[in-house]
């Protein structure tokens, strides 16, 4: 199946691939806020020395649910967010990055898996940390503990400002990457989505039963989740997709194929003036000064088009971030002539532009907007706190990364995203989850 985009981003330059580096690594960080509503409780203290694999903390609400240190090292600070919230914590890294560790008995392959019942796959993905990687839309939150998902969709391509190819990253773990991808499928109620570009494999003999491919040919947002579920299953009310990157998918096969447990990741150093990307293979939640040698330059954990400065206390990569994207002094964003060339496109989450005025359609919009309602009625919505019109229009599909471009164009200098993420917890509290 192939799903044409023919808005969005304007065309940039293809990036030239160095080879990989595996950079030392000082710290490493886990924030609060890569997941979206959690309420924590932490199990460790200063001073405390950690393994990969150990537990570090867990939702409250989901305690079954583990987040794990992804080194070994000792834990050197533990931030306190707003209303007594984690806002990060921080490991001093002690000794070389772990490329695997002997977790639990390897499965071997698809008939191992298909002998392992769903509660124990369920409570291995929790127990190792993997779980944390699959998000839940209505409200891009940690995917709950229990239940399934109408669609589980595999995000298999990258389509953000000079980021590395996934069918370059996976080169060499596609078994691992397959097998993954039949473990999500069992918490699928309906179908399991590899939302890939051409030229990414076809499916294996067994999972033709139990996934579908949709390539999606055009520029960004091609890559994101919600142009992905907006096409092909899109949410409402009493509805749920879950929601996983490629390389979070190997690592939940390489797990079940070897017993082994990674939390190593493959990032792209993105230097969009010179159009050059380097691969990074670094741990989770990397320290940024770390990794690059940019003496004067802006650093963005992310795209240009979605990230957040790498500055403190937000200097380590979060969860979810794929890139660090090197700016030239005084940038903060990406630039593309539009009516506010180099305002900053996206701010920590929280955080809004000033309000320099009134939404009102124009040209800039229309050309980059993707879903297929009209965008001033969903965004007028979100802005003016209409949450069942913004329901009705398809706000339930996205996350804030899906209104960066709106947010690039807008004249009025909004933060679409924000709004977004006022609408959906007031959604998600509404519906007293």
């Amino acid at each position: 199946m192939q799903v044409v985009i023919s808005q969005g981003l304007p065309k940039l330059p293809s990036p030239v691939v160095a080879p990989v580096r595996t950079p030392e690594v000082s710290s490493v960080a886990l924030y609060g806020d890569d997941h979206t509503g959690l309420k924590l409780r932490i199990g460790v203290k200063v001073g405390d020395r950690v393994v990969p694999g150990q537990a570090l903390f867990h939702d409250r609400l989901n305690p079954s649910i583990v987040f794990v240190s992804p080194v070994t090292g000792a834990v050197s600070e533990i931030r306190a967010g707003p209303r007594r919230t984690l806002q990060s914590l921080v490991i001093d890294v002690k000794g070389p990055p772990e490329s695997g560790l002997d977790w639990c008995d390897p499965l071997g392959g698809f008939d191992g898996l298909a002998a392992l019942p769903d509660s124990q796959l369920r409570q291995l993905l929790q127990q190792s940390g993997l779980w944390t990687s699959i998000r839940q839309r209505p409200g891009d939150r940690l995917a709950p503990a229990e239940g399934q998902a109408d669609a589980v969709l595999i995000t298999a391509i990258d389509t953000d400002p000079f980021a590395l190819s996934p069918v370059r990253v996976l080169e060499g773990r596609w078994g691992h990457f397959w097998l993954g991808v039949a473990a999500l499928a069992r918490f699928a109620r309906r179908v399991v989505w590899i939302c890939s570009a051409p030229g990414f494999p076809m499916l294996p003999p067994e999972l033709e039963a139990k996934a579908r491919e949709a390539a999606f040919i055009g520029p960004h947002p091609a890559g994101l989740p919600g142009t992905h579920i907006s096409r092909l299953s899109p949410l409402g009310i009493g509805r749920t997709a879950w929601h996983v990157g490629f390389e979070d998918v190997a690592a939940i096969g390489q797990l079940l194929q070897t017993g082994r447990l990674s939390f190593v990741r493959t990032i792209g150093l993105a230097r969009p003036e010179s159009a050059k990307v380097e691969p990074l293979r670094v741990p989770s939640g990397a320290r940024v000064s770390d990794l690059v040698d940019a003496a004067g330059s802006e650093l963005v954990c992310g795209s240009a088009l979605a990230g957040r400065p790498a500055v403190a206390p937000f200097e380590h990569l979060g969860r979810f971030h794929r890139q660090i994207t090197v700016l030239p002094p005084g940038k903060t964003g990406l630039q593309l002539g539009w009516p506010k060339p180099g305002c900053p496109i996206r701010l920590h989450p929280g955080q809004s532009r000033p309000l320099a005025g009134g939404m009102l359609p124009h040209e800039g919009l229309e050309k980059r907007w993707v879903l297929d309602v009209p965008p001033a009625p969903l965004l007028r919505a979100l802005m003016t706190g209409d949450h069942e019109k913004a329901v009705a229009l398809g706000c339930l599909d996205l996350g804030e990364e899906d209104l960066a471009l709106a947010s690039l164009v807008c004249p009025g200098g909004h933060d679409y995203g924000a709004y977004l993420r006022e609408a959906l917890d007031a959604i998600h509290r509404e519906a007293g989850q």
